[in-house]
């Protein structure tokens, strides 16, 4: 006896737009699927530690046809590493289809030096947008109730950055920064596509003479 059935066909692609720590701390990943795929597919968002082995599922949401879909993964301790993802697709016959690209958040750490009034900032880099990584801005808030403001645009290529807050004298002294990373292609919609790090803060100590 021959059996005859149509098998789900599998998406040309999965596009991991961007891992974004939000300010409650937890990774937003938002997910581009392809828009020719007329079957309905399971993608599963999964994570990896630098120091695991492999990657564990963590949730799972069914989509079709180009829509978007946003996963929040709130059990990731961003202030203390970065984590790796990836979307894992699955057809209706439980059959694993494609993988998505990659993608790392950045982790920033900084230490203060009170007696040259400088706070030096390092990361972590971001991988992988579905373009490129054009540049990082760094963010900075001078006090808990301000705003967040663009303090400089470094390249790519650049890990760290020195903040002579020397002129800041008068300031209260508590200073939190922020890396956004950008990816050189725009995101569907037109918009910038980029991904926001942990929020790291440092104080510098006063000094009485």
């Amino acid at each position: 006896r021959t059996l005859e059935f149509s098998y789900p066909g599998a998406p040309e692609f999965t596009s991991l737009r961007r891992a974004t720590v939000s300010d409650s701390g937890a990774v937003n990943v938002v997910v581009d699927l392809d828009p020719n795929c007329i079957d309905v597919h399971a993608y599963t968002l999964q994570r990896k530690r630098a120091q695991d082995e492999d990657y564990f599922d963590l949730q799972t949401l069914e989509g079709v046809a180009g829509m978007t879909l946003q996963f929040e993964d709130n059990s990731a301790d961003t202030d203390a590493m970065s984590y790796q993802y990836r979307v894992q697709v699955y057809n209706d016959c439980g059959d694993s289809v494609g993988t998505s690209n990659a993608a790392t958040t950045v982790h920033i750490e900084g230490i203060s030096d009170y007696r040259l009034l400088k706070n030096t900032l390092h990361w972590t880099p971001y991988a992988d947008f579905p373009g490129a990584t054009a540049s990082y801005r760094i963010y900075r808030k001078t006090n808990s109730g301000g705003t967040s403001e663009v303090l400089t645009q470094v390249p790519a290529s650049v890990l760290t950055f020195e903040d002579d807050v020397s002129t800041m004298l008068l300031s209260p002294g508590d200073f939190c920064y922020i890396i956004e990373a950008t990816d050189s292609n725009p995101g569907p919609d037109g918009a910038i596509n980029y991904a926001l790090s942990n929020t790291m803060c440092l104080t510098q100590e006063p000094v009485v003479w």
